[in-house]
């Protein structure tokens, strides 16, 4: 997932583009401008100058509206941001530019999520899915949505599959324990919890919640 950068409230906002960067764009051909101005706007976001990045994002997409993964990374931010109207605008436009992008299913589920509407995103998941093997992520929220619904018989077996695909992935061990542990299978859960805290790119607030969930059941150790 993308995160946040905070940038000091003294420090001036950097040039929508680097020194020289507009005197090579126009002399670059017509694809390589395309690549070059989104690969500007992922530098921007990812040193954490967000608005410059989607004020990019936005002026590539008006020259080029065919540039699909300029769409999911201004997307992507425009849900960060919370600014779910133009979210939702800007992916009214790509769903019909691009209308069987199991990509943009995966968006627009995360932004119903992100405004509650739960069962409408796991429809949205759900139709057509692409392969797990390809997309990971998108069964990872998959499984969310099911755990969230009250689905842990549903959500368990996705997250089996992902962990065979993806075994040091924290994410995936704790929802696996969070489902082991609804179907009272706390054995398990336990050990799935041990499983996440060993990954090294568990987010720190997972680290906690699991560190909590294993002294309740330290029990079932």
């Amino acid at each position: 997932m993308l995160s946040l950068g905070l940038s000091s409230p003294v420090q001036s906002n950097p040039p929508l583009y680097p020194e020289g960067f507009v005197r090579h764009f126009h002399t670059a051909p017509p694809q390589q401008k395309i690549k070059q101005q989104y690969q500007h706007a992922a530098n921007l976001m990812r040193n954490g100058h967000t608005n410059q990045s989607i004020d990019t994002l936005k002026a590539l997409l008006q020259h080029d509206n065919d540039y699909l993964p300029a769409h999911h990374l201004l997307i992507a931010l425009l849900i960060e941001q919370q600014d779910y109207l133009q979210a939702t605008q800007w992916l009214d436009n790509s769903e019909k530019r691009f209308p069987e992008k199991w990509s943009l299913r995966h968006l627009r589920a995360r932004l119903l999520m992100m405004e509650n509407k739960t069962e409408q995103a796991l429809t949205h998941l759900q139709y057509r899915p692409p392969r797990l093997e390809s997309a990971p992520d998108y069964y990872g929220l998959m499984a969310t949505l099911q755990q969230k619904l009250g689905y842990p018989d549903q959500a368990l077996p996705l997250y089996q599959q992902l962990l065979l695909l993806q075994p040091q992935q924290g994410r995936w061990w704790v929802g696996l324990a969070t489902s082991s542990e609804s179907l009272e299978d706390y054995k398990s859960a336990f050990k799935a919890y041990q499983k996440a805290l060993e990954s090294p790119v568990l987010p720190i607030i997972l680290r906690h919640f699991c560190q909590q969930r294993l002294q309740t059941l330290q029990d079932y150790n």
